[in-house]
């Protein structure tokens, strides 16, 4: 079975010429993640990923420089701009009353109110405004609709039952 990860930051750019690199923090817990000798996993995907070790950090600007073990100059960490840094799922922390990881909703069932089955969600759209996400619809060949991940729509997730229950505006399949 493939071991899940959470994103918790992404390689912005090399900063200097020692190895340090801007990264922007996608943790409610940047003390945490990016303290020195934490252990993270670095790669382009959750499918390349090495084992890095956190030297240092400081804050700077609307995120962190960090410099990890292994890349010591500017052309070392060139080559990881754009990359992503994990922690294994088992290391994160619960999201709280009414809040869900974003793997925690794929999968589920998606029922409107009365129980009808609308389809199932196949993946979670981060959007600035609002998260959306991606329903294949049940009996409709392939098609799929983006709703929107908010409190008016989505009344109730509940993973154990495996389901996610909707009020759909009118027309919103239709789109």
């Amino acid at each position: 079975m493939k071991r899940l990860f959470l994103q918790v930051g992404v390689i912005i750019k090399p900063h200097g010429i020692r190895g340090e690199v801007g990264v922007k923090s996608l943790t409610e817990r940047p003390d945490l993640r990016f303290r020195p000798e934490e252990k993270l996993w670095l790669g382009p995907d959750e499918d390349h990923l090495e084992q890095v070790s956190v030297r240092s950090a400081r804050t700077h600007k609307q995120g962190y420089l960090v410099h990890l073990d292994s890349y010591d100059d500017r052309n070392a960490v060139e080559g990881i701009r754009g990359w992503k840094l994990f922690i294994p799922i088992e290391q994160a922390a619960e999201p709280g009353e009414g809040r869900f990881y974003h793997h925690q909703l794929i999968g589920l069932s998606v029922l409107d109110e009365d129980g009808t089955v609308v389809g199932r969600v196949s993946r979670v759209v981060e959007n600035p405004g609002q998260d959306l996400l991606e329903v294949g619809l049940a009996g409709r060949d392939e098609k799929k609709a983006l709703v929107p991940l908010v409190g008016e729509i989505v009344r109730e997730v509940d993973p154990e039952a495996g389901t996610l229950t909707v009020r759909l505006p009118q027309g919103l399949l239709d789109i």
